[in-house]
């Protein structure tokens, strides 16, 4: 580096700008390789002295937990933290794919945690591995995060070693209000699927995600009156076998018990679609004002097993069940969900408040479709459309194709269109010559 000899005849202030620069840009995913301050300090002792007298560089924590070097790793955290000064902590926490392998690889990341909780009072962001036998510690009232905003948790991502501290099924981790006043985003990860055991009773909390967990344990944090999350996205939940022959007639029956609903907007991407179903139906009680499905049928069932017969029976369920969030649904993100135009506008009709609309997917639409959102109805004043009538945007992206005629309709429909309600539309197909074509416009054209 041709500067490293002449540190002394750069200002200070410029040297701790390009350091700042150079850190912002490191990735939470990255692996041992990823720029640090610590990394910086080893270049020389004029680097050193300015980096370690910088506590700003310090105040973002980004380490790839390694059980064969953990010892030097912990000494690495002390150091990070302790040079970060009296500045809040964002702290992420990687781990490698293999899990502790003894009792000393234990004791190590029990260390880790240590740290973490003699300086909650400083963590703004917290990233992190969650076995379960730490949750006795939290369970402790005089453990507090005061300005945690966002906790993301791995459960237990490993199967434990057979010397391994086993937690009692009776112990939850419990995000109270007392502890994370000022709790509000938490995210999920928990790819063994296995019960998570984790409380959010904190009325501070109002986005909470997952990442291949259970679906009862997803929805559970949904219809429980406890908890006061308003968003939720749910991604990858995973497929089980007895999803598929589950008693949704009961469920729709069942949940349609009068009360209070709970308003939510849920994202339930890249999900089986018998998983999906499931979900819906045990949402069949809450009041979704947002509401964004994207199937992912290659991902768990083999392309020969997606015949006519499961598709329609899914679109059949889909008519029946998300027409129960009407009153309140007023956005709708469909991705791979629909693979018949018919069907499609049977749900569109029966949702007349939706305001936004989005459709992705391989999907087939004929003029029909367009005709059918030109389509007004004149016995109100001023006329509005028959088929959403309160839409305020469109997105179509039809991965098939458009027909030909569609492309007529389409062109011939935008004077009844635009002056109506919509404030933009965009629209993308493939026409008889595979010319992508796309075409956007708003109230103005």
């Amino acid at each position: 580096m041709p500067y490293v000899g002449r540190t002394k005849t750069i200002p200070i202030e410029l040297w701790t700008e390009i350091f700042d620069f150079a850190l912002g840009k490191r990735d939470p995913d990255a692996t041992d390789g990823s720029l640090s301050p610590l990394e910086l300090a080893s270049v020389c002792d004029g680097w050193k002295d300015i980096v370690e007298h910088t506590p700003a560089l310090w105040r973002d924590v980004y380490m790839r937990l390694s059980y064969d070097k953990l010892d030097t790793q912990v000494a690495d955290l002390k150091r990070w933290i302790k040079n970060a000064r009296s500045l809040p902590l964002k702290i992420y926490l990687q781990t490698t794919q293999d899990g502790p392998q003894s009792a000393s690889d234990d004791m190590a990341m029990d260390s880790i945690l240590d740290l973490l909780l003699e300086h909650s009072a400083r963590i703004q962001v917290l990233l992190v591995v969650m076995y379960r036998r730490w949750y006795s510690r939290f369970a402790d009232p005089r453990i507090r995060f005061p300005i945690l905003d966002v906790l993301c948790i791995d459960i237990e991502p490993h199967p434990t070693h057979d010397n391994s501290v086993q937690a009692p099924d009776t112990q939850y981790l419990d995000l109270n209000e007392a502890q994370f006043p000022e709790l509000s985003q938490v995210q999920m990860t928990n790819a063994r699927q296995t019960p998570s055991r984790v409380s959010l009773s904190s009325q501070r909390i109002v986005n909470f995600s997952t990442l291949c967990c259970n679906a009862d344990d997803c929805i559970s944090r949904c219809v429980d009156p406890v908890f006061n999350v308003q968003n939720y996205w749910f991604v990858n939940v995973p497929l089980q076998s007895d999803y598929i022959d589950h008693d949704f007639e009961h469920d729709l029956w069942y949940n349609s018990a009068t009360g209070t609903p709970r308003v939510l907007e849920v994202d339930i991407a890249e999900t089986n679609p018998f998983t999906m179903a499931y979900m819906l139906v045990k949402l069949g009680n809450c009041s979704i004002r947002s509401l964004s499905l994207h199937a992912a049928w290659e991902d768990y069932l083999d392309v020969a097993e997606i015949d006519a017969d499961t598709v329609l029976m899914f679109h059949d369920f889909l008519l029946r069940v998300v027409p129960r969030f009407s009153d309140a649904l007023t956005k709708l993100w469909l991705e791979d969900v629909f693979f018949h135009e018919e069907i499609l506008l049977d749900l569109l009709n029966a949702l007349p408040g939706i305001h936004n609309f989005d459709l992705i997917g391989p999907l087939e639409l004929t003029s029909r479709f367009i005709q059918a959102l030109a389509e007004r109805d004149d016995s109100v004043r001023p006329p509005r459309p028959k088929l959403l009538p309160v839409l305020q945007s469109l997105n179509i992206d039809a991965t098939l194709s458009f027909d030909d005629d569609t492309r007529s309709a389409f062109i011939e429909s935008r004077t009844t269109l635009s002056p109506v309600s919509l404030d933009s539309v965009f629209l993308n197909y493939r026409g008889s010559r595979d010319a992508q074509k796309e075409w956007e416009w708003g109230k103005e054209d």
